[in-house]
């Protein structure tokens, strides 16, 4: 894995700039290159105090470890660990291992938001173009630092924003792909697509993302702007209009045939949502939803 930092000093730099003057919402706080040898390097994100950060944590070799809400990951060369403190986390270094990093903590509640929604997609643990524009401005981000040069808090918010939108930039638009393996939103999502006949509710979608339900309908509302039960029973409630359109079928045929496993209970979503009964539908060749 290419080292961006290759042939520099292992170092860390600190800025402790007020927000006292103009509130911002975004700082960068520290950023360091660093070589841990010694299984003693260990970070517990419960232990580290109550204020709000996040963390970015780039690997260039060796190999670290992150448990991370009970999951264990290996970080090596090329990935990102993204964390927050505090949070149900540890990463850690192995027995006879080393780690080299390049790490930067920022704070601010815009920065939070997004952190929480990049970790919420995408999970704690991503690959990085070494090559991206994430990259890029890692090592611009301690070139400055190290030259002295973000020397007031507007700079170092200017940094913050700027790193926290070149990832989304990357992870999103150039790996979508990657994103919808590892999105849980989307899993629950074809796991609805597959199985809507069933008696499936927000529980079972819950478990198909391998998330707690609280957990679950927060992400999902947050990316898709809607409840998991609004958006399974809009999903089913297409289905019965498609079988109203291209079927004879009755309608307590239809309303079991697209998971709704009472006919009067569909009619009365049916009328809810469209403003007429689903023989009123079929009657009246309405085709705009």
């Amino acid at each position: 894995m290419k080292n961006y930092l290759q042939g520099l000093a292992h170092q860390q730099f600190g800025f402790p700039f007020s927000e006292k003057a103009i509130p911002l919402y975004g700082l960068i706080t520290a950023t360091g290159y660093m070589l841990e040898t010694s299984s003693n390097y260990l970070w517990d994100g419960q232990k580290r105090g109550k204020s709000d950060v996040v963390i970015f944590q780039y690997t260039f070799s060796g190999q670290g470890k992150l448990e991370y809400e009970g999951k264990k990951y290996n970080l090596t060369p090329g990935q990102a660990m993204l964390v927050k403190v505090p949070h149900d986390h540890i990463y850690y270094l192995e027995e006879r291992q080393q780690w080299e990093f390049h790490y930067i903590v920022m704070n601010g509640r815009e920065i939070l938001r997004i952190w929480n929604y990049i970790l919420d997609t995408v999970g704690p643990v991503i690959e990085l173009n070494p090559e991206g524009a994430v990259i890029k401005l890692c090592k611009e981000i301690f070139f400055k630092a190290k030259e002295g040069e973000i020397d007031n808090p507007y700079k170092s918010s200017s940094y913050a924003f700027q790193l926290v939108m070149v990832m989304l930039e990357e992870v999103y638009c150039d790996n979508n792909q990657k994103v919808s393996s590892h999105s849980p939103v989307l899993q629950s999502i074809e796991f609805c697509e597959k199985n809507y006949m069933d008696n499936i509710g927000v529980e079972e979608m819950a478990l198909s993302a391998n998330l707690s339900k609280y957990h679950f309908s927060r992400i999902f509302k947050l990316q898709r702007g809607v409840s998991p039960a609004h958006y399974l029973s809009q999903f089913r409630l297409k289905i019965a209009i498609g079988l109203l359109r291209e079927t004879e079928k009755s309608v307590k045929e239809i309303a079991f045939e697209s998971g709704f496993n009472d006919a009067n209970y569909f009619s009365k979503i049916f009328k809810k949502s469209l403003g007429v009964s689903p023989n009123e539908f079929r009657k009246g060749g309405i085709y705009s939803y």
